[in-house]
């Protein structure tokens, strides 16, 4: 996750959508207000497409706002809802100019069935305008009845205006990525086999708008259980599958391994642990394996041999933020001394 902060330099200028006739106890506003589209403009032309031009994105984005902010996040639902998939709306000030967005969305809504968005709103211990803005942009969720729309809202009254955003920004990515992970890999394959797995991430590639592959630890959850249930032949199917999609996958090429070996298949569990320490010299297990069939481990992996000539070059302190490490040369050693040891 990339995350983004935009430092406020006016709030109530870039937050709100319009310029209210009076402001509180029916005084005139002072200061500049109305500034959404302006703010939100440069967020999706500017700051956005330089982001992507400069780190590895993906199409689902999230926005997070508290208060204003949160009126500002469902102006930018409401207006341009292509920029983000995403919104965590905090203690929205829905009140604004006589609740002008939440009157904005019912039309919106109306317009828009075919919309797809996840948003989560909550509310801290507020009532009144504040609370009322919230209920009624609900119902108007309630009775629009988007089918690609999941949203939730949830109050906490045991917080505060200012407390709010640490919970719920957690909430509200639980909640927006729900369904994301398999919560039991094992009782999905019980259910549907490795299809079962293909069509849960092909329905979180819709939803998010990008191609999701089946992640390895999904998979390697579901070899290991079988593995212990001593269902081979299913669980080797798994780390072939794991295979396909990675070659390199060392984790899986060790669980097969450990497949063939329980197997008594030990020309297989050689072959496999061979292809791991090829791959990763440092892997202890895979070196224990071949040594106990007596294979010879220094054929695979040379030992590798350095003078004090190449190494000696490194000998100095290195800092790591506020961690300095000393490197010496002892006694034909490179050794480095940090707070964590020798």
């Amino acid at each position: 996750m990339i995350i983004v902060g935009i430092n406020n330099t006016d709030r109530a200028r870039d937050m709100t959508p319009t310029k209210p006739a009076t402001a509180f106890g029916d005084m005139p506003w002072r200061g500049g207000v109305g500034g959404a589209d302006k703010f939100l403009s440069f967020i999706a032309d500017e700051l956005l497409p330089t982001i992507d031009r400069n780190y590895r994105t993906r199409p689902y984005r999230v926005l997070v706002g508290h208060s204003l902010g949160g009126l500002f996040a469902v102006y930018a639902l409401i207006n341009r809802p292509e920029v983000f998939k995403g919104y965590v709306v905090i203690s929205p000030s829905l009140w604004w100019d006589d609740q002008v967005l939440v009157k904005a969305a019912q039309p919106f809504f109306a317009a828009h069935k075919d919309l797809r968005a996840d948003l989560y709103m909550s509310m801290a211990d507020e009532g009144d305008a504040m609370l009322g803005g919230a209920w009624k942009l609900s119902a108007v969720l309630e009775e629009s009845k988007l089918a690609n729309v999941r949203w939730q809202f949830k109050r906490s009254p045991e917080e505060e205006h200012g407390t709010i955003p640490y919970i719920s920004t957690y909430e509200g990515l639980q909640a927006i990525f729900a369904g994301y992970r398999i919560a039991n890999p094992i009782a999905l394959f019980e259910e549907g086999g490795l299809p079962a797995f293909e069509r849960h991430y092909a329905d979180v590639s819709k939803r998010l708008g990008y191609s999701v592959p089946v992640p390895a630890r999904a998979y390697g959850d579901a070899l290991s259980e079988l593995s212990n249930r001593e269902r081979f032949a299913e669980a080797e199917e798994i780390g072939k599958q794991m295979l396909e999609q990675d070659p390199k996958n060392t984790w899986a090429l060790s669980a097969l391994a450990q497949i063939a070996a329980k197997q008594k298949d030990d020309a297989r569990a050689i072959g496999y642990s061979t292809q791991v320490l090829q791959l990763y010299p440092g892997s202890s297990q895979a070196r224990a394996t071949l040594v106990k069939y007596n294979v010879d481990v220094d054929k695979i992996v040379p030992t590798l041999e350095l003078s004090p000539k190449a190494v000696t070059p490194y000998v100095g302190e290195y800092r790591f933020q506020d961690e300095v490490t000393k490197v010496s040369f002892e006694k034909d050693k490179l050794i480095a001394i940090s707070s964590f040891g020798k």
